[in-house]
């Protein structure tokens, strides 16, 4: 893949955690355990997260090695493979404090290209 399709990802990417933002705005862990088109909603954008991610080239993935890239794509395999069996409070812990933390490097990359 391009470094151009790689940066078009990064933006998909960015675009999903910017609706993972708005979904999980003055809500709380309860919300996310209660309101089932909420948490279709996270959990869906964290698979989509994990499906972009892995379009990423292993040139982009290396040279950003400081994400982590596998856990991204480990959190859409448990998702997507045991969805009913999901963790809801891993799932909150995930949305908003990893989500955020990647949305801080995938922003510095594209600031740097």
């Amino acid at each position: 893949m391009s470094k151009h399709s790689d940066y078009i990802t990064i933006q998909e990417i960015l675009e999903v955690i910017s609706n993972i933002e708005s979904y999980l705005e003055g809500r709380t862990p309860e919300h996310l355990r209660s309101e089932k088109m909420l948490k279709d909603a996270i959990l869906m954008s964290l698979i989509v997260i994990g499906e972009l991610t892995k379009r990423l080239s292993e040139e982009i993935r290396n040279q950003y090695c400081d994400v982590d890239w596998l856990g991204i794509v480990g959190i859409r395999n448990r998702i997507a493979h045991g969805y009913f069996d999901v963790d809801l409070d891993l799932i909150w812990t995930v949305a908003t404090t990893e989500i955020p933390l990647l949305k801080l490097s995938l922003t510095k990359i594209m600031e740097r290209n």
